[in-house]
């Protein structure tokens, strides 16, 4: 069984974040609630807090229960249409005269920050990395490709980490994010791969580092006492 410890880790996904943003990073996420749900109000407002506490521009769209579901489809047209709005959050439950499943398929999936239209589902499912669509057309993803790479990591899934920590080198738009994505998170894959007794792929983890950052004595010692479990 896998032990993740949440609060850690969203504490530690927070201070990345915020660091991206304070480097010059920009994002927005518009947050759409229809009606006076009380549990709904609570979870947007915590979705805008956190947003502000990183330092992400958020936008609240908040809808009376009367509603219609054209009208709310319109609204969802028009922020899938902003350049300037990166994540669509529609709050649930809606009102029964809305069809949810309408609404969620109506988002952009490059936008849909909850994962809930059938693309992002479907790839969830399958173990397959989301929002691919969006972070390929827009440079400032890199830290959303980044942070997905960290969850695999936590998660021991290395596969997974190499393969999007890989996405998020080719996103880098500086040699520092380059070095945070490639050198550091190579190398954390390669160690998880030493760890499971994977030398072969730990190879492989080292060695892309390296690629990145051919100087680093720490890979090139790692790499070393990889290919040294691959001597018979």
């Amino acid at each position: 069984m896998i032990k993740l410890e949440a609060a850690e880790l969203a504490a530690r996904i927070k201070t990345e974040v915020k660091a991206e943003i304070d480097s010059g990073l920009s994002a927005c996420l518009a947050a759409v609630r229809v009606g006076d749900d009380p549990a709904s109000a609570v979870y947007v407002r915590n979705k805008i807090k956190a947003c502000e506490e990183v330092g992400i521009r958020s936008e609240h769209h908040a809808l009376p229960e009367s509603t219609t579901e054209t009208e709310l489809l319109e609204l969802v047209n028009s922020l899938n249409a902003r350049d300037d709005v990166d994540g669509i959050l529609v709050q649930l439950p809606l009102p029964r005269a809305i069809n949810e499943t309408a609404i969620i398929e109506a988002i952009d999936p490059a936008k849909d920050v909850d994962g809930f239209h059938p693309i992002n589902a479907g790839k969830l499912a399958m173990g397959r990395p989301v929002l691919k669509t969006a972070v390929a057309v827009n440079p400032k993803f890199f830290q959303a490709r980044y942070i997905l790479a960290r969850c695999y990591l936590a998660l021991d899934r290395y596969d997974d980490a190499f393969k999007t920590y890989d996405e998020a080198v080719n996103l880098a738009s500086d040699a520092d994010r380059k070095q945070l994505a490639g050198t550091f998170g190579f190398m954390g894959v390669g160690d998880g791969f030493m760890k499971t007794n994977r030398a072969k792929d730990a190879v492989r983890a080292y060695e892309r580092g390296l690629q990145i950052d051919p100087a680093n004595s720490e890979l090139q010692t790692k790499l070393a006492a990889a290919r040294a479990k691959l001597t018979p």
